[in-house]
């Protein structure tokens, strides 16, 4: 099957490194996600999230660099008549999953005096 955390990871890559797009379109085998999936896209959309993660709250203006600005959509087909059960339930499940991790590395990455501890 595919691996939906180097789809992910990929499409996240290349959206940055082209400024410029605005939408991005990936077109997924049908027959590659037969068993799971659900999980195939909960990974991928997990992973595209993560790697689009920058923490720049305590940075200058001049020194943030926006992760692909211009990107306004993505849209994740399937081709064939196959049917993901839920797709739109998994691809939440994974961005919940990156929010997870934006937290987590929002508090380890704060200063001492943020934390008032």
């Amino acid at each position: 099957g595919l691996d939906g955390s180097k789809i992910g990871s990929a499409i996240a890559e290349k959206s940055n490194a082209e400024q410029k797009i605005s939408k991005c379109q990936v077109i997924l085998p049908s027959d590659s996600l037969t068993q799971s999936g659900a999980k195939t896209l909960s990974d991928l959309s997990c992973a595209f999230h993560t790697n689009t993660y920058t923490n720049d709250r305590f940075k200058s203006k001049k020194n943030i660099k926006p992760f692909a600005k211009d990107l306004a959509t993505v849209g994740i087909y399937i081709d064939g008549d196959d049917v993901v059960e839920d797709a739109q339930g998994a691809l939440d499940d994974g961005k919940g999953l990156a929010k997870g991790v934006f937290l987590t590395k929002d508090i380890v990455n704060a200063p001492h005096n943020v934390l008032n501890s």
